[in-house]
């Protein structure tokens, strides 16, 4: 998620294959709010990625799926990709790039470097 200064009432400009939120979700709030700091925390210029670990079973995913849907306004692109199945990522990285603006490549791993070095830049 890139995120930027959109007021609260615009949802992002991008939003693609975020599942649907679970109307059942509750609690978690301390969480949810720790995770917002932790994406918030700035390294270097760069918001730094975090990452959600657990046994299975135990919410990463709604949990993640949660925050996208309540900081959604908070972001100018959203685009979930699955990890259940690695060999499937860079596949899901390179269909980000038209939407990025990224002029068409050649294969799925130039497609999938050309997306992850424009996520790399910094936002203005």
């Amino acid at each position: 998620m890139t995120e930027n200064s959109y007021s609260m009432a615009q949802g992002p400009k991008v939003w693609e294959k975020v599942p649907k939120r679970n109307p059942n979700f509750t609690g978690r709030n301390d969480l949810l709010t720790a995770l917002r700091k932790s994406i918030n925390t700035v390294t270097a210029v760069v918001a730094q990625p975090q990452a959600l670990q657990g046994l299975g079973g135990v919410g990463k995913t709604q949990l993640a799926i949660e925050y996208a849907w309540q900081y959604r306004a908070h972001y100018e692109f959203v685009w979930w990709i699955s990890a259940d199945q690695p060999v499937l990522v860079p596949s899901a990285l390179a269909a980000m790039g038209p939407a990025l603006g990224l002029p068409p490549a050649t294969g799925v791993e130039q497609a999938t470097q050309a997306v992850l070095r424009t996520l790399e830049i910094p936002p203005n």
